[in-house]
C-alpha cells in the first residue's frame, strides 16, 4: 500500500486542486433546500393622487408553509387618510376571530382561520381597505404585531415578512376660471360662475377644489 501511495503520489497532489474546484463548483450549483416563504403582503393599485382621492390597499398572504390562523394590524395615518369601507370579497379567510372594521381611528385590528383540510398554502387575499386622502403629503400604510399560525397540529406561531405602502397625496390643482373658454379671464367669466353657483354641485365650478363652492372661488377671476 505504501508502495502504492509512494508511486502515485505526484498525481495525487497535482489533482487535488482540481477536485477541491469541481467540489466548490458542484456546491455552487446545486441549490441549496431555500428558506420558507410566509409574508403578509401590502398593495395598491395606484399610490400617488389628490386630496379627496379614493386609493384601495389590499392585504394579501403568501405562503409555502401551511397555516391556518393570520393575525395582525394594519395601521396608517389618519390625518391622511380616512378608512371609509372594508371589502372582505373573495377572502381566503374561512372564520373571523376578530373581523377588521372602522372601530379604531388610525388601526385596523384582524385574526382569522382558514378552516380547509392541510391549512392554506399559495397566495391569496384576505380583504381590502378603501381609504380617502383628506390632507397632502406621504402617508405610509403598514402592519405590526404580525403572526401565523402553523398547520402543524401544535399551532406553532411564527412571525412572516410584511412591507409597506405610501401614498403621496397632493393638493388638487385650482381649476381654470376660463369659463367660457375665451382664452382670457375676465367679468364675463365671473358673470359665467355667478349664474351656476345657485345651481347643483358642479367641480367645475369648484375653482380651489376644496369640495364646495364659495365666495372663496372668486379669488381666482382677480
Amino acid at each position: 500500500m505504501r508502495r502504492l501511495i509512494k508511486k502515485h503520489k505526484r498525481k495525487i497532489i497535482c489533482s487535488s486542486p482540481i477536485l477541491f474546484f469541481l467540489f466548490v463548483t458542484y456546491s455552487a450549483l446545486v441549490p441549496a433546500e431555500h428558506a420558507p416563504i410566509t409574508n403578509i403582503i401590502l398593495s395598491a393599485k395606484a399610490d400617488e393622487g389628490y386630496v379627496g382621492d379614493t386609493f384601495y390597499a389590499e392585504v394579501s398572504i403568501d405562503t409555502d408553509t401551511p397555516i391556518n390562523v393570520i393575525e395582525a394590524s394594519l395601521l396608517f395615518p389618519n390625518e391622511q387618510l380616512e378608512a371609509k369601507e372594508i371589502s372582505q370579497d373573495g377572502s381566503l379567510i374561512d372564520l373571523w376571530i376578530k373581523e377588521p372594521n372602522l372601530e379604531t381611528s388610525g388601526a385596523i385590528y384582524f385574526s382569522g382561520g382558514i378552516l380547509r383540510a392541510g391549512g392554506f398554502v399559495k397566495t391569496g387575499k384576505a380583504f381590502t381597505v378603501v381609504f380617502t386622502a383628506t390632507n397632502e403629503g406621504s402617508a405610509t400604510i403598514r402592519l405590526d404585531r404580525s403572526s401565523f399560525a402553523l398547520s402543524d397540529g401544535k399551532g406553532t406561531l411564527i412571525t412572516p415578512k410584511t412591507n409597506e405602502i405610501v401614498f403621496h397625496i397632493k393638493k388638487k390643482p385650482a381649476k381654470d376660471p376660463d369659463m367660457n373658454d375665451s382664452g382670457t379671464i375676465n367679468l364675463v367669466d365671473a358673470g359665467l360662475w355667478l349664474t351656476n353657483i345657485f345651481k347643483p354641485y358642479d367641480t367645475r365650478n369648484d375653482l380651489n377644489g376644496d369640495g364646495a363652492i364659495s365666495l372663496r372661488d372668486m379669488y381666482f377671476f382677480w
